[in-house]
C-alpha cells in the first residue's frame, strides 16, 4: 500500500473518531509512520497541525448536528468529546465565529472545513517553448539594500540618490 493510501485511510479514521476517541498511536500506525513523524509531517502536507485539523473537522460536524437536529448544545458537546458546554462553545466560536446557539439562527454564516484527501500532483508537465540568443558580453551592477540583501526594485532609486 502506498503512503498516499495510508494517509487517506488515516483521514478516514479521523472522521470516524471526531467524538474525542481518536487514538494517536492507532492513527500513526494507519498512516504508516511514528506519532512523531506524523505530527511533524502533517502541517507540511496539510498547512495546519493535526490537532487543529481534527478540531476544525469536529466543529464542522458539530455545526451540522446543531443545524440539522433538535439536539441540545450540551448533548452535541458531549458527542464531540467536550466535558462542558463552555469549553465546547469556546472551541465552536473560535472555528465558526458564532456560538452554538447562534448557529441555529437562520442566516448565520458558518465555516465548512472539508475532509482532507491526499493526492499526488505533478507540475511542469506542459512543454515550454524557448530560444537561445547569443548576446555580446555586458556588465551587471547591483546596489545592496539597507538590510544587506540585493534589492532589485529599489536599486534604481538608490543609484539616483548617490
Amino acid at each position: 500500500m502506498s503512503q498516499l493510501e495510508n494517509l487517506n485511510r488515516a483521514m478516514g479514521y479521523v472522521e470516524e473518531h471526531l467524538d474525542g476517541t481518536l487514538d494517536m498511536e492507532k492513527l500513526s500506525r494507519i498512516a504508516g509512520c511514528s506519532q512523531y513523524q506524523l505530527q511533524r509531517m502533517f502541517p507540511y502536507l496539510a498547512g495546519v497541525t493535526l490537532s487543529e485539523y481534527v478540531r476544525r473537522r469536529a466543529m464542522t460536524s458539530a455545526a451540522y448536528d446543531l443545524v440539522s437536529t433538535d439536539a441540545k448544545v450540551v448533548d452535541v458537546a458531549l458527542r464531540y468529546g467536550y466535558d462542558s458546554p463552555t469549553s465546547f462553545s469556546r472551541a465552536f466560536r473560535s472555528v465558526h465565529g458564532a456560538s452554538p446557539s447562534e448557529a441555529r439562527l437562520p442566516g448565520t454564516k458558518l465555516k465548512l472545513h472539508p475532509r482532507l484527501a491526499f493526492t499526488l500532483s505533478v507540475k511542469g508537465e506542459e512543454a515550454m517553448d524557448y530560444k537561445i540568443i547569443e548576446q555580446p558580453s555586458f556588465r551587471v551592477v547591483g546596489i545592496p539594500s539597507d538590510n544587506g540583501k540585493w534589492d532589485v526594485e529599489g536599486a534604481g532609486a538608490k543609484a539616483c540618490r548617490a
